[in-house]
């Protein structure tokens, strides 16, 4: 049939005019991309307004064949030629009718790309043929295309779509398969549909038992995975699990057919998701995990994934339980390394803290090698986790920290800088030095002094701690004060054993005495220096930080007021 005769065709069963015809031409093969031609555009019309087509006007159907690259969302009566990539799973509903449905879909490569295809009911059965498997050739008719639940474009097979398993019309050889092609973790990102990866065990988490809203049950576990670029989280659902009940941390592994997608547990991170395509295999060669290594600590908030660094160990918080989600206790342990650049957060949980906690010294150089960068939302910065792949050695270095004004944790005079910030000048969280005179007596009805009991293993308040000794709890006290030094105040909070060696009394000793306010008043004038945290207080509307106390000193006055003539007149 010409295009004259079909265009009068159209004009005879529906009333449109040449002009309106013509126009819907144009408008058709812009959908398509310039990639049909005219009598192709013109067969797709006239299906769309229900105008009847002969058996010999069909052999346009061949002509409207298009590349995965090349479609669309709003595209229709699609002809789609690939191989099957990723098979997923088949989900039953209810539809409001009351009648049951069904979907499913898989991925389908060419050699321009990949896209997710969407069959409903009894399409679907062809899922579960034992013919439809990765690198089949399949041939999908009259398909559309529109927006998936994941941005991505997406094929859906309607009532008059046609899929095709096999077709004999098609020579295999000139679709080429598909082969794995493994990818860094780094590159894993929005514009992948499906990876394949190689690397490390690092974690493997319980099995984790819910329900669904629909009352049914459900289970999920995962695994970390790293590789010399970074580290992901592989997540298993339901009967999916049973992948990888024969892995364990350490193993090299080989990862193929994952999904892509943003994280639930961090919006900004990407994690990828097993399906029943998904693969996994021991690997016999080992997987080198070698960071790249960062010279100054300052250029860690500029990076991401795994580094390597050194530095100085200038603070250990002492080794504490925490309470999961989940209920469970483990144990988590911070430090902090500094340069002349900077200082930053480390953090260890579970065995490995327990194991570094017996370990590190104060004031020891080290070097730290295949470390995760993670970002913190409260302070706004990077911190560090040390992973199971982490590695820390003690170096014979001289490494100068003088110029930072970060906590050094618990030791003498000689380990505090002697560059003291101004309290003014604190607008951010972090670790400072300060001097300044305690200006205000100690109000007992604001609990500006707070003595209770508390767990001798972790220090929390007795009913708040699960080690079970409520029968031999130890008095501990927190102290807060007022802290000035003339370009502004800070409120200052003393924990525990620095609250008892500020007041030169244990919390023990003064839980007994009747006249406290006599023991606090003393307190006002002292002159001190002080490390810590300063972190910003909520409860205010203007940004106002107060001091979490982790070492201090008191200072004579006389002495440091000799320590200024004497550096005023070596600058003479």
């Amino acid at each position: 049939m010409t295009v004259e005769t079909y265009i009068n065709k159209l004009m005879d069963e529906t009333g449109l005019t040449p002009k309106e015809i013509h126009d819907l031409v144009n408008k058709k093969k812009e959908e398509f991309k310039g990639l049909i031609s005219d009598e192709s555009a013109l067969l797709m019309i006239a299906k769309e307004l229900k105008v009847d087509i002969q058996t010999q006007e069909k052999e346009y159907l061949n002509e409207i064949e298009v590349k995965i690259k090349d479609i669309s969302v709003g595209m229709k009566n699609i002809t789609l030629i690939g191989r099957v990539n990723e098979i997923y799973k088949i989900f039953t509903f209810n539809r409001s009718d009351g009648t049951e449905g069904h979907v499913g879909s898989f991925l389908l490569n060419d050699e321009s790309g990949a896209i997710r295809i969407v069959l409903w009911d009894e399409d679907t059965k062809i899922l579960n043929h034992k013919n439809f498997v990765k690198n089949e050739i399949v041939k999908i008719y009259n398909a559309y295309a529109k927006n998936g639940r994941d941005g991505f474009v997406e094929i859906h097979i309607g009532k008059f779509g046609k899929i095709i398993l096999s077709p004999d019309d098609i020579d295999h050889k000139k679709i080429p398969k598909i082969t794995e092609k493994y990818i860094d973790i780094k590159d894993i990102g929005s514009n992948i549909r499906s990876a394949s990866i190689k690397g490390k065990v690092i974690r493997i988490t319980p099995i984790s038992e819910f329900v669904r809203n629909d009352g049914t049950e459900g289970k999920v576990r995962s695994l970390t995975i790293g590789d010399s670029t970074g580290t992901i989280r592989v997540v298993f659902w339901n009967e999916d699990i049973n992948k990888i009940k024969n892995f364990q941390v350490g193993d090299n592994i080989s990862i193929t057919q994952l999904t892509p997608k943003l994280s639930n547990l961090n919006s900004k991170k990407y994690e990828l998701v097993a399906n029943p395509s998904t693969n996994l295999a021991k690997s016999k060669d080992d997987v080198e995990i070698k960071a790249d290594f960062v010279e100054k600590i300052a250029d860690l908030q500029n990076r991401e994934n795994l580094v390597s660094f050194k530095g100085v160990i200038t603070s250990i918080d002492s080794l504490r339980e925490v309470s999961l989600k989940s209920g469970k206790e483990v144990s988590v342990l911070g430090f902090e390394i500094s340069d002349d650049t900077d200082y930053i957060k480390i953090t260890a949980w579970r065995e490995i803290a327990v194991e570094l906690s017996k370990n590190l010294k104060l004031n020891q150089p080290v070097a730290l090698k295949n470390v995760k960068i993670r970002f913190n939302d409260r302070f706004n910065r990077n911190e560090v986790t040390y992973l199971a792949i982490s590695e820390i050695e003690n170096i014979n270095e001289k490494i100068r920290t003088v110029n930072l004004n970060r906590s050094q944790g618990v030791g003498t005079r000689s380990e505090f800088q002697g560059k003291s910030t101004k309290i003014e000048s604190i607008d951010h969280s972090g670790f400072f030095e300060i001097k300044g005179n305690i200006v205000k007596e100690i109000d007992l009805d604001k609990n500006e002094l707070f003595i209770y009991d508390a767990c001798p293993i972790c220090s929390k308040k007795i009913n708040n701690c699960n080690h079970g000794d409520k029968e031999n709890p130890v008095k501990r006290m927190i102290l807060k004060v007022l802290l000035d030094d003339e370009t502004g105040s800070i409120r200052a909070t003393f924990f525990g054993d620095k609250a008892e060696r500020l007041l030169g009394i244990s919390a023990d000793e003064i839980a007994q005495i009747n006249d406290v306010e006599q023991v606090l008043k003393k307190l006002a004038g002292k002159y001190l220096i002080i490390r810590g945290r300063a972190e910003l207080n909520n409860f205010y509307e203007t940004n106002t930080y107060d001091l979490n106390v982790s070492d201090f000193e008191e200072i004579d006055s006389n002495e440091e007021v000799n320590n200024l003539l004497q550096e005023i007149h070596s600058f003479e």
